[in-house]
């Protein structure tokens, strides 16, 4: 009888079917012929995003009966999600934040189990791509489910910046755009700003900002040449908005420049015209008296 430590039940339980085939998933139970109740716990941190859906992305309520996923940490770009279905009983709902310390239900039979036990997806998110994964490595090392912490995301997600080097100004993303003031514009280590936009070129992670575009480190992660400054009380939203409205401000002074620019020309072109047209009238004038 094979066994495993499983997290979710914080114990070694028995192993009723793995993954493979038609069978996406991982199952164990908490005994051979379990009874319903017994605990189930998260596997990692994460935050859950999806319960008893009639057609969810990772479960049906129909077969998978009462479930819950968990999305634990990454990027947009990047990051796992994990189920357990045919609870009997769950203990946590959408929205909540969880821990491996955290029960989200009891092990039952419902959906379209046969017998007690539970059953565990891994569900990665990568390159566009929404795939199953056997869940077995990730129950022996749950932190595998970990792609990237909140705090240290290799390509963060957050609005506001602190600059822990000297970063040079760009005026685009990527290391083909030309320094601004020749390198010698800086953020200054130390200094805080707001990323209007980001973006992953060449190899680097880039913030866009009302100055231009900056590195912020290598797109992996390491090293990070900022730290994300994280707010709760809608201040990052806030900053966004306002350093949005700063860029269109700036740009709607350029462009009322360049327009400034093209009317004095027009002006100038109006008047070396009607000065040539005064010469060829003159010069017409005393032909005639000739």
């Amino acid at each position: 009888m094979a066994t495993i430590f499983n997290p979710a039940f914080k114990a070694v339980v028995p192993i009723t079917q793995l993954f493979g085939g038609a069978h996406l998933g991982f199952d164990s139970a908490s005994a051979w012929g379990a009874s319903v109740g017994h605990p189930i716990y998260a596997l990692e941190r994460g935050k859950v995003v999806e319960s008893n859906l009639v057609y969810g992305t990772y479960g049906w309520i129909n077969t998978s009966g009462n479930y819950i996923a968990v999305r634990h940490p990454g990027i947009p770009e990047h990051y796992f999600v994990t189920t357990g279905k045919h609870l009997n009983s769950r203990t946590v709902s959408v929205g909540a934040n969880v821990t491996s310390d955290t029960q989200v239900g009891t092990e039952g039979k419902t959906g379209t189990a046969t017998g007690v036990h539970l059953h565990q997806d891994v569900f990665e998110y990568k390159d566009g791509q929404l795939n199953r994964r056997d869940p077995k490595p990730f129950i022996l090392n749950p932190s595998l489910l970990i792609v990237a912490d909140e705090q240290t995301c290799a390509i963060p997600v957050y609005a506001t910046y602190e600059a822990t080097d000297n970063l040079k100004i760009r005026s685009g993303a990527g290391t083909d755009y030309e320094w601004l003031a020749n390198g010698t514009a800086l953020i200054n280590k130390g200094e805080q700003f707001v990323a209007i936009n980001l973006a992953v070129a060449d190899g680097y992670a880039w913030a866009e900002h009302d100055a231009g575009w900056s590195a912020l480190g290598e797109a992996d992660g390491s090293p990070l040449w900022v730290k994300a400054i994280v707010t709760t009380d809608g201040s990052a939203r806030i900053a966004i908005l306002e350093a949005e409205n700063a860029l269109q401000q700036k740009q709607i002074a350029q462009q009322r420049g360049t327009i400034s620019g093209l009317t004095v020309s027009l002006t100038n072109e109006r008047l070396e015209t009607k000065r040539l047209e005064d010469i060829i009238a003159e010069a017409a004038a005393a032909l005639a008296k000739s």
